[in-house]
């Protein structure tokens, strides 16, 4: 009777009891990995939302563009679970990015974020996070947390968002936490899956309400639950375990294969009926079994004690690492010659020590030490940096792998910890952020210095080539006189060339190149450069041809005004290094598939060419083939610098073919998408006005730049009322009524952007008046407080006359006529034109069309108004 109980014990405890501690563990062990996966996950959309509110607190209406800008990129480098941060407005239009200065124009109207706070402006949420999507530009799963920025009745004005990476979720705080046959799941509120480890690409962002725990979960009062579940993807039973995190936003699940927790049970339970045959036979033998069991126990401590002979083998020589193992309280057990010589200690002094003696007192207190060790018990591997006290109470700051170490059976059985002194390394890393603070300071330095050169030198050139533009005009001039007029003016816009090229340059080493994309002809692109290159070709006797393939697309997206400026450049070179001959530009299409075009320009020409050594060094700033080509042609040497950094920008390539004395071929070859011909800009003249004299104000504390503006203005039979500061515009803007008024933008006392916000605010209601911008300085971010200041364009110094009056009827026209009816203006402006051949014009129009006619009458006119300055 006492056998079949025994039996009865044995098997009982077999089948049921030890079943159900393995499940019990297992569950338990689910639970901790998501108590400490949730706290991670808590942490990081914790420091999310603080990065949002210190967003909201630092960048206002009043923040500079570029202000703003550096403000979210430094925030977003700082977080890398965050891919970008922005400020929208309500209607989905940016208005601060991280991802590019100026921003982008994308359209955010169906934004999850944006659309959450629209539907509800005046309530809602003070907080929200949306479900998974797919970010437009790169295709990428993204969770948007976004908080509202509410005007002075308590509506949604803004919107602040943080585009937060799943992927990093995945890869940083799940996949460590992942056991065999098993998952980790995060979800949003509604249950949309976030990130899961294994990665489940196809099932992000779908609703996972119907999966056995979650739903268990949902239907749950509790914070966490966990339970033998059917998986429904394989139909097995599975381990699992869920929990809410802070807040209810978002849960987490994991599960594991019961086959695979059971597998040892599975072989016990096998053979559990030969053991308990076999009890009997051992009851008997008790003897023999006493003398196996101690000659295994003599085994066994051989084995800890050669693992422990190992262990010194392997790791006693390192010296550069403290390399030493716990066991399951946290106690010393083994120490190396590394341990020795990093923490300071004799292995006779710190053997049996507790790993507290290696921490601070600060962090003693905070229980720093116990967090090592529970989270390398339960993840497998705890990684820190954190400081370290040596025996002699000398602090060092350390790299901290403290990793768990088990049996066969799996059972938690000590640690072995790593321990490196970085304090070199750290202090180089805080060396190399003060270095890059101070690089920043200097850039900006740098920056402020190129504004101020280009105000200082553009000027007293304002006044160069403004009078001697309003000088060759002038048909009294005795013929000698206006040549050395003529030389001077090419002389001036020589030298504005050379500062445009400089701060080019400047602007793109400091900030890269900003391209802002959209559709344009590229056939009409190819013809405009090749006519602004004709009149110095002219000049020389050149031919300018321009081909186009025929299966080149009529319409691309990129940025037309980057390529121009590379093509100008190199059209520009070819005509300047060429003697007589031709140049040519030809566009071919070497591929089409996609909707990705792969264009190859070339421009070849028939100059002077260039060695094999030179080229070697062509691209490079400052640098022409030798230093005669400077003598004898002119030029700085960074046009093609700047032409390599915008084709780089933007993907492209550029090459070049050359021998001595027989020309060149500059080769650039770009892809670009394929848009469609119905977004195409219509490449028509500037609205024009029928002439009428306007009245203007001009503001300048320059006198010479007063009466320049005067001359030219007058001439062109306008009335201008000048003002020597901003007090002086305030009284005339008030007083008087004005077409337009030109501004400039540095001056003592009250500068042009005080003096415009100003008079924006005594308008009321009246009409926006056009002010434009006079300025010698045309940064970037500069230009973007003329903007923010309420300045409708800039005119840059040194002023051109056909510029000035261009844009000065650009806006003219735009205020009388509003932009939907610009259209109309060119042809009732074309109808003024004196008509002396009625057929001949209708012949004209019918072959040509209306538009080209305008066109034609434009650059005709364009060519007359350039032909005394280019005889």
């Amino acid at each position: 009777m006492a056998l079949a109980a025994l039996l009865l014990i044995i098997n009982y405890y077999v089948f049921v009891s030890l079943r159900q501690q393995i499940v019990a563990r297992e569950q338990q062990q689910l639970q901790q990995v998501l108590k400490v996966t949730g706290a991670a996950i808590d942490h990081m959309f914790a420091s999310t939302r603080d990065a949002l509110e210190s967003i909201r607190r630092h960048v206002g209406p009043s923040t500079a563009p570029i202000d703003a800008y550096e403000i979210l990129s430094t925030t977003t480098d700082a977080a890398p679970f965050i891919r970008a941060l922005s400020i929208v407005n309500i209607d989905g239009e940016y208005i601060h990015s991280s991802r590019a200065y100026p921003v982008p124009k994308v359209d955010l109207t169906r934004s999850p974020v944006v659309t959450h706070f629209r539907q509800a402006p005046g309530a809602g949420d003070a907080y929200v996070l949306t479900a998974p999507t797919r970010n437009s530009i790169d295709n990428q799963w993204q969770v948007i947390s976004g908080i509202p920025v509410r005007d002075e009745f308590g509506n949604v004005a803004q919107v602040i968002a943080a585009i937060i990476d799943p992927r990093f979720i995945y890869s940083e705080l799940l996949s460590h936490n992942v056991h065999a046959e098993g998952d980790v799941l995060l979800v949003d509120r509604n249950f949309h899956l976030i990130a899961s480890s294994p990665w489940r690409d196809a099932q992000i962002g779908e609703a996972m309400a119907t999966d056995p725990i979650l739903a268990r979960l949902k239907s749950s009062q509790s914070e966490s639950i966990s339970a033998l579940v059917d998986d429904n993807s394989s139909g097995q039973t599975v381990i699992a375990a869920a929990r809410w995190l802070r807040g209810d936003r978002l849960a987490v699940a994991a599960t594991r294969s019961l086959s695979t927790a059971l597998s040892d049970w599975r072989i016990l339970s096998s053979v559990v009926g030969g053991v308990s045959i076999a009890i009997l036979l051992l009851l008997a033998m008790t003897g023999s079994i006493s003398i196996r069991g101690a000659f295994r126990r003599q085994q066994q401590s051989d084995a800890i004690l050669a693992n422990e002979q190992r262990f010194r083998l392997m790791v006693g020589g390192v010296s550069d690492h403290a390399i030493y193992m716990l066991d399951v309280d946290g106690r010393v057990s083994n120490w190396n010659q590394g341990a020795e010589r990093v923490e300071g200690y004799a292995e006779k002094a710190i053997i049996g020590e507790h790993i507290r003696i290696f921490y601070t007192p600060e962090d003693r207190a905070k229980g720093a030490p116990e967090l090592a060790l529970t989270v390398a018990g339960d993840l497998g591997v705890y990684k820190a940096e954190s400081w370290r006290v040596r025996a002699d109470g000398s602090r060092y700051w350390a790299a901290i792998v403290l990793t768990a170490v088990h049996n066969s059976a799996g059972l938690l059985i000590g640690y072995a910890e790593v321990t490196r002194d970085i304090s070199e390394a750290n202090a180089i890393r805080l060396e190399l952020k003060v270095a890059k603070e101070s690089a920043e300071r200097a850039t900006a330095a740098k920056s402020e210095f190129l504004a101020n050169m280009s105000h200082e030198i553009r000027t007293p050139l304002n006044g160069i080539i403004g009078y001697s533009d309003l000088a060759m005009e002038d048909r009294n001039v005795a013929p000698e006189t206006h040549r050395h007029i003529a030389r001077i003016f090419e002389a001036s816009n020589a030298l504005r060339v050379i500062i445009d090229d400089i701060l080019d340059f400047s602007k793109i080493e400091a900030r890269g190149v900003d391209l802002q994309p959209h559709p344009f002809n590229v056939r009409e692109l190819v013809e405009n450069c090749a006519a602004i290159v004709m009149p110095a070709a002219d000049v020389k006797g050149l031919e300018v041809v321009s081909t186009v393939a025929a299966d080149v697309p009529e319409a691309l997206a990129g940025d037309p005004q980057r390529l121009r400026q590379i093509l100008i450049n190199l059209l520009n070179n070819a005509v300047k290094f060429t003697a007589k001959g031709s140049v040519k530009l030809i566009l071919e299409c070497r591929s089409s598939s996609d909707g990705i075009a792969t264009l190859r320009f070339n421009v070849v020409d028939t100059g002077i060419g260039i060695s094999p050594e030179d080229q070697k060094n062509l691209f490079q700033r400052f640098n022409q083939a030798d230093t005669s080509i400077s003598r004898r042609f002119g030029g700085t040497g960074l046009g093609l610098a700047i032409s390599q950094r915008i084709a780089q920008a933007m993907q492209g390539k550029i090459a070049v073919e050359s021998l001595p004395g027989e020309g060149s071929t500059f080769r650039f070859t770009v892809s670009l998408p394929i848009a469609d011909t119905a977004g195409l800009a219509k490449d028509e003249p500037l609205p024009g006005v029928k002439h009428r004299s306007l009245k203007i104000l001009a503001v300048d504390d320059v006198e010479m730049n007063r009466d320049l503006c005067e001359a030219i203005l007058t001439r062109a039979g306008h009335r201008v009322t000048l003002a020597a500061d901003g007090p002086a515009a305030i009284r005339f803007a008030r007083d008087e009524t004005f077409d337009a008024i030109l501004m400039d933008v540095q001056m003592p006392g009250m500068d042009g952007l005080e003096t415009t916000r100003r008079i924006r605010a005594l308008e009321h209601g009246k009409g926006k008046l056009p002010i434009l911008a006079l300025t010698a300085n045309v940064m970037p971010d500069q230009v973007a407080r003329f903007s923010a200041a309420g300045m409708d364009d800039f005119i840059s110094k040194p002023i051109a006359n056909a510029a000035l009056l261009a844009v000065l009827q650009k806006w003219v026209a735009l205020s009388d006529r509003g932009a939907a009816t610009v259209a109309a203006v060119t042809d009732s402006a074309a109808s003024d034109l004196p008509v002396h051949d009625t057929e001949m014009l209708d012949e004209l129009m019918s072959l040509a069309g209306p538009k080209n006619v305008v066109r034609f009458i434009t650059n005709l006119n364009a060519a007359i108004e350039r032909f005394p300055a280019t005889w």
